[in-house]
């Protein structure tokens, strides 16, 4: 399972002994998923000793966009209910937080039973099915399939050809897009290719939308760039030429 969880669970109170219990707890679930083949990142294990060595703030306001920043790294967020859990300020956030993001979320039971262990590696299975692509897995298995055709490499092609290949697939798209124009405007036509509705017109753009990032892909790698570099520094000088905050 190579999807990342975020494990909720109930850590500040006045009494410094209920405050290390929790935290023992959260190291408790952590081990057990970290036992079933999880990824799983626990802001209490990791932040409780640091919190005392550095004599750090308790209280969730003190951690809270740290803590939005992991959940914005991760897959799930699991919610361990164990004492507390259900007074506490910071799992209160975590939980709003992650349906503001779409993020799924499981409710762990106390004690940790196989039964509710099953239903979060069921719900991972399927998160991972649709899980967001990454930049870098689509130009790894891009070229993978690409060299499968182009068993000399990429410089089989010229910079000229993979460029020539990606304008042509951009042409489809604009056809598919004035395709999609006749549907929405009710033109007639007998071309046997043109889309019967909207839906349909809709997903050739798609299609073609598709064909057009890929060889773009191939294009970046031809020329020895990242796309996913390419797009984060393209990206991030037009914010701040615009003085705009947004960053990749």
């Amino acid at each position: 399972m190579s999807l990342l969880i975020y494990l909720a669970t109930p850590y500040n109170h006045a009494d410094a002994e209920v405050r290390e219990h929790r935290y023992r707890r959260a190291v408790e679930y952590a081990t057990a998923l970290l036992n079933m083949g999880a990824f799983v990142y626990s802001p209490i294990v990791h932040n409780h000793p640091v919190a005392i060595e550095g004599d750090l703030g308790r209280e969730f306001t003190f951690w809270a966009d740290f803590d939005y920043a992991l959940i914005d790294r991760c897959d799930i967020l699991a919610v361990a209910q164990i004492e507390g859990w259900q007074e506490s300020i910071g799992i209160a956030a975590e939980v709003e937080y992650a349906r503001s993001v779409k993020m799924p979320i499981r409710y762990l039971s106390d004690p940790l039973t196989k039964e509710s262990i099953d239903h979060l590696t069921g719900l991972a299975i399927a998160v991972s099915k649709r899980q967001a692509l990454s930049f870098r897995t689509v130009s790894k298995v891009n070229l993978e399939r690409a060299l499968l055709w182009h068993q000399g490499g990429l410089e089989e092609w010229t910079i000229s050809d993979w460029a020539v290949a990606m304008a042509g697939e951009a042409g489809e798209v604009c056809d598919a897009i004035k395709k999609l124009r006749r549907v929405e405007c009710a033109v007639a036509s007998n071309n046997t290719k043109q889309p019967v509705n909207r839906e349909a017109a809709v997903k050739a753009a798609a299609q073609e939308l598709g064909d057009t990032f890929l060889y773009l892909d191939l294009l970046a790698q031809r020329l020895g760039l990242s796309i996913e570099d390419c797009i984060r520094d393209t990206f991030n000088r037009i914010s701040v030429r615009e003085k705009m905050p947004q960053r990749l």
